[in-house]
């Protein structure tokens, strides 16, 4: 990863437990991250994303009342949630192939398993802000695109629509 500036992003960190919040607030912080919001769970993260401009979100998969999954899921389909295209970094201790295919059909838009270190995160958080992908909406998805590479010369009757997030 180039070293890229990142102090002007505000990211929030959604994880019941505060030794694993503490350690990826440091990571963040050694990236020159300067403004890190901290959630316990879904309700406190939800509350905050409403109401700040937050730039990213690394969440665990086993927050409370509802699970990373189902809060990605919730987020991604809020048609009234001005966050809805909000870059989303899950994270598990269960990171099972199963796990991951059900975080992408949910919206999540990198995955990772832990334990975390630095560099899988920085290369994570490179590509969500030098490689961003755009998001899609078929009948029952709406997120990043869950392909890598976009083939933009299919004009079939199932091309997906893209929908790109506005330069803000």
């Amino acid at each position: 990863m180039s070293r890229t500036d990142l102090s002007a992003l505000t990211v929030l960190v959604v994880d019941d437990n505060r030794h694993m919040r503490a350690l990826i607030r440091g990571m963040l912080r050694a990236f020159t991250v300067t403004e890190v919001l901290e959630a316990t769970g879904s309700e406190q993260a939800e509350g905050l994303l409403y109401g700040t401009g937050i730039d990213i979100v690394i969440l665990d998969q086993l927050i409370k009342p509802i699970d990373g999954v189902s809060f990605t899921r919730q987020l991604r389909q809020a048609t009234d949630n001005p966050n809805r295209m909000i870059p989303i970094v899950m994270m598990t201790a269960h990171a099972t192939r199963e796990m991951v295919i059900t975080a992408r059909d949910a919206g999540v838009t990198e995955f990772m398993a832990k334990p975390v270190a630095p560099k899988p995160l920085a290369m994570r958080l490179w590509s969500i802000i030098a490689k961003p992908r755009p998001f899609v909406r078929t009948g029952s998805f709406f997120g990043p695109c869950r392909r890598r590479h976009l083939d933009t010369g299919w004009q079939g009757e199932d091309r997906r629509q893209i929908e790109l997030k506005e330069a803000s």
